[in-house]
């Protein structure tokens, strides 16, 4: 690696934050993060207690050009299973950043005996493809990126899906309505999105999460709009049956999708229709440029409704694992 050498990243230090913002922004142009964001993701990992690390490649001059890191496996939870990012700046390709990263990564992470690694590239990252399909990694899935211009989205055509869930029994409620109103909010969303989660495409068994923990990495999150968070609630007994999240991007006026599903007992009912629509048009009228949305690429129910409404696929983002 001529001219570049490795360090710990140092999380006290407000201008290596900066620089891994500054690498982030150049590496994935698509995909900016704030330093505020960096840090709220490195607090989480450190309060888990689970082991995590990041090393930085810096040139001559001491300037980072890549970063390297692990950290825990939010939603795919165990002993040595680790979620990994690895990204260099585009001009220092070819160079050999990539693969010393890899390697002090690697050294990390062979400490705390990994049985399940997994990192994330898009199908026309094929550098960064080829670099993890020569060194073992299996594809374990993929899922597709689609994106909707909000500022042209026409509602007419819609009109009669907002309200039908209430021919069902089924109301619809923001979170921030919930919140004030229903004084078990927070356990009912807990449940709901235990029961729902299962559903949700994946390469491993579904592993609950422990409701402080669901409050810590999703509930209490800055980027999670209680505003733009809809929920479908069944009248008859109070139970939330269906559930559509944003999170604001603070670095661009995108908004992502976390999650739309709706409960097995609920679903045929224009559910999860009529939930994608509030966030729509809660997000048109706030001003928001853009919603992204991410599907498995056999989930064939929801790419159908997000076809419906205008959503445009991207490349598919791959899903790669190493396990031993």
């Amino acid at each position: 690696m001529p001219g570049s050498t490795l360090r710990i990243f140092d999380t006290a230090s407000d201008s290596d934050y900066e620089s891994l913002a500054t690498v982030t922004r150049a590496a994935k142009p698509e995909y900016p993060l704030t330093v505020a964001e960096l840090k709220e993701e490195d607090a989480l990992s450190a309060k888990a207690g689970t082991p995590w690390m990041r090393v930085l490649a810096v040139d001559s001059g001491g300037t980072p050009v890549g970063f390297a890191e692990f950290e825990p496996s939010w939603w795919q939870p165990g002993p040595g299973k680790f979620f990994v990012r690895l990204l260099v700046r585009p001009e220092f390709h070819g160079e050999g950043v990539g693969k010393s990263l890899y390697n002090a990564l690697w050294e990390e992470m062979a400490r705390h005996d990994p049985t399940y690694i997994k990192i994330e590239w898009r199908e026309d990252m094929a550098r960064a493809v080829r670099f993890f399909t020569e060194r073992g990694w299996t594809e374990a899935s993929r899922w597709y990126e689609s994106r909707l211009d909000l500022a042209g989205f026409d509602f007419a055509s819609f009109a009669d899906d907002f309200d039908r869930p209430l021919a069902e029994g089924i109301t619809i409620a923001s979170w921030h309505e919930l919140k004030t109103s229903d004084p078990d909010a927070d356990h009912k969303m807990w449940q709901a999105a235990m029961d729902m989660l299962p559903d949700v495409p994946s390469d491993e068994p579904f592993a609950p999460m422990p409701f402080d923990e669901f409050q810590s990495v999703v509930m209490s999150r800055p980027n999670l709009d209680h505003d733009g968070f809809f929920v479908a609630v069944d009248a008859r007994t109070g139970d939330y049956v269906g559930i559509s999240h944003i999170w604001r991007r603070q670095a661009d006026n995108d908004l992502d999708t976390g999650l739309t599903a709706t409960k097995r007992s609920h679903r045929r009912k224009g559910i999860a229709l009529a939930l994608k629509l509030r966030v729509l048009q809660w997000a048109q009228q706030n001003g928001f440029r853009a919603l992204r949305t991410g599907n498995e690429v056999n989930n064939r129910p929801m790419l159908a409704i997000n076809e419906r409404l205008g959503f445009t696929k991207q490349p598919p983002w791959i899903e790669f694992v190493w396990r031993p």
